[in-house]
């Protein structure tokens, strides 16, 4: 049993070994720590500046190179996508965020963090003025918010969607989006920013009324939350309106308590923007020194805050003012502080840059290094499943030659016991022939002849000795048919004319001239006799037949037997799985005289062709 099958046992774990081998990939985990804690430091306000952006993209691609997840990968194409977006080249991060958008579109649970690709792609849109394609994205942006239940963020989509609609002059579409948030159940932070959206663009439509209206609005329902900070803004803006209209002492009042809010608050950016603002105010009120001690305090800000261009602005006012004033020596100082700013904000842009090639460099050098890794371990895989390939073939092809050639040995050894059996029963069936002919046939003849010298009295003896005479002549007749000793042409046409004494059917023998006279070796002349007494017997028991036809024809060296009836036919497919002797006895004295056997059979008859090489 064990030697039967060990060979396809071994095939078949080979096989799904192989499988296993090539086709599975152990997964990571996906720890979330990491990625939580570097989401976190980019949403932080630490990393304001580009260069700050740049090394925790240098952090999070090292702890990529560690922790291979989704959302880490995610995030490092994202931050770049940034990057990109704050130095200004918009189209190379909607590229980024394409990237990091790859890998995570097809899970779900990613929609948040799909949600603020969208917004990002949306919002580079924006800012090159295509505002189709903008709202298109902040459309699936604020639909993922929403699956995801982020009100928050669904809000401030809504609010940069009415941003588009005002700057394609849709100011209907854009004011409904607004009130629909300020109508909605939203956090304090999400309404306050819609109510200065609203002001502000009241404010550039140069309806300043409107606009105080909406602020006073917002202070009369929100002076007084806990998160002062919001009301910031408001208040700026309320400066700002007044500043426009030239109400000063207004402009100056509000203006201050933004700066207050914002200086308690920390909020340096914010607070330098405000002190630029009272600088102006004051010095439209001919308040130089006031003015002047406003704009000093604003450039301190902006360089501790790191805003080189904010700081660039006030030089560039107070050389104006200077100038205004005829202090040439001082518009000349100034003129100095713009051109050490500006050279200091292109260095600036310039180590951007590099920081950014260099990324790229190393980005490219890494990914390049991966695809030859990559490259290396493919070829490898494939190597190994050809050579898995190749041996599974030649195992195989081992395994079923075996199995043939065993198969076959076997076939030989079966088809050589039935021709050892047949030519043992065909000589037995001679000898058995001889001794009843020869001997017993012999010695009743003898005693037949000592009972007729008194025929009257020996009269039954007579009777019974010339029946046993027949019937051992019979009996010597079917062992070794006597009527082959007169060739096989004989005995074919005597088959037929035992055949044609029964009224059912007729039996015609038909012949060349050539086969008439034929002359074949005695144990070929035998077989043939039996393959047709054989066939001619099941035609009779099973074809159903009126007529039958012998045809003995010889042509050059072969010699070939054809015989046919009318009847109804049978599956030719069945002689192969016959349990009876009576074809296999057929098919083995076919091959025991090399004769080729052919059988057809349909529905109108069937006719077997019986040739041998003479």
């Amino acid at each position: 049993m064990f030697k039967k099958y060990s060979l396809g046992v071994v095939y078949f774990l080979i096989l799904n070994i192989s499988i296993v081998l090539v086709s599975c990939k152990k997964e990571k985990p996906v720890p979330s720590d990491s990625f939580n804690d570097l989401f976190k430091e980019w949403n932080s306000n630490k990393y304001n500046s580009n260069l700050n952006s740049i090394q925790l993209y240098k952090k999070t691609d090292s702890i990529c190179d560690i922790e291979q997840t989704v959302q880490l990968n995610w995030l490092k194409h994202y931050i770049k996508a940034q990057i990109y977006y704050s130095t200004g080249q918009y189209l190379k991060s909607i590229v980024k965020q394409k990237e990091a958008i790859s890998k995570i579109f097809q899970s779900v649970q990613y929609d948040s963090l799909l949600a603020h690709s969208y917004k990002s792609t949306a919002t580079c849109y924006l800012n090159l003025s295509k505002y189709d394609s903008a709202l298109f994205f902040y459309n699936k942006a604020e639909a993922l918010f929403h699956k995801v239940g982020n009100l928050q963020k669904e809000l401030g989509i809504k609010t940069n969607k009415a941003k588009v609609h005002f700057e394609i002059e849709d100011y209907k579409k854009s004011f409904s989006l607004l009130d629909e948030i300020i109508q909605s159940k939203g956090d304090t932070a999400s309404l306050l920013i819609a109510y200065h959206t609203k002001a502000n663009i009241f404010g550039q439509l140069n309806k300043i009324d409107s606009a105080l209206k909406i602020d006073f609005l917002v202070l009369k329902n929100y002076e007084k939350i806990k998160d002062i900070k919001l009301i910031s803004p408001i208040y700026n803006n309320l400066a700002n309106c007044y500043y426009y209209t030239n109400r000063i002492d207004s402009a100056i009042h509000y203006c201050k308590l933004s700066y207050n809010i914002d200086s308690i608050g920390g909020d340096e950016k914010n607070a330098s923007a405000n002190l630029h603002l009272l600088a102006n105010i004051n010095y439209e009120i001919n308040k130089l020194d006031v003015s002047l001690y406003y704009f000093q305090k604003a450039i301190k800000g902006f360089n501790t805050t790191g805003n080189k261009k904010g700081a660039l602005g006030v030089f560039i006012r107070l050389k104006e003012i200077y100038e205004n004033e005829g202090n040439l020596k001082k518009a000349l100082e100034q003129q100095d502080s713009v051109l050490t700013y500006k050279n200091k904000i292109n260095n600036l842009e310039v180590l951007k840059t590099v920081e950014l090639l260099n990324v790229e460099f190393e980005t490219d050098k890494k990914n390049n290094l991966i695809n030859h890794q990559d490259d290396i371990i493919n070829y490898k895989n494939k190597l190994l499943v050809v050579l898995i390939i190749a041996f599974l073939i030649i195992a195989g092809a081992v395994y079923i030659f075996i199995k043939t050639k065993t198969k076959l040995q076997l076939l030989k050894l079966q088809q050589h016991a039935s021709l050892q059996v047949i030519e043992a029963e065909q000589h037995e069936r001679m000898r058995i022939a001889r001794e009843l002919h020869d001997g017993i046939g012999q010695k009743l003849t003898v005693l037949k002849m000592y009972a007729s010298v008194n025929p009257a009295e020996n009269k039954q003896q007579i009777d019974l000795l010339d029946g046993t005479i027949h019937e051992v002549r019979t009996l010597s007749h079917n062992l070794m048919p006597e009527i082959l000793s007169l060739g096989i042409f004989a005995a074919l046409k005597d088959l037929c004319q035992k055949i044609n004494i029964s009224d059912n059917l007729t039996c015609e023998f038909k012949f060349n001239k050539d086969a008439e006279g034929i002359s074949l070796a005695k144990d070929i002349e035998v077989s043939i006799y039996r393959i047709v007494q054989e066939v001619l017997n099941n035609m009779l028991k099973h074809a159903q037949a009126s007529k039958i036809e012998v045809e003995l024809l010889k042509l050059v060296d072969k010699l070939t037997i054809s015989i046919k009836d009318n009847g109804v036919g049978f599956d030719t497919r069945a002689i192969h799985q016959s349990k009876g002797i009576g074809w296999g006895n057929i098919l083995t004295r076919a091959k025991i005289i090399n004769a080729n056997l052919e059988v057809n059979s349909n529905k109108t008859g069937t006719q077997i062709n019986l040739s041998i090489s003479v």
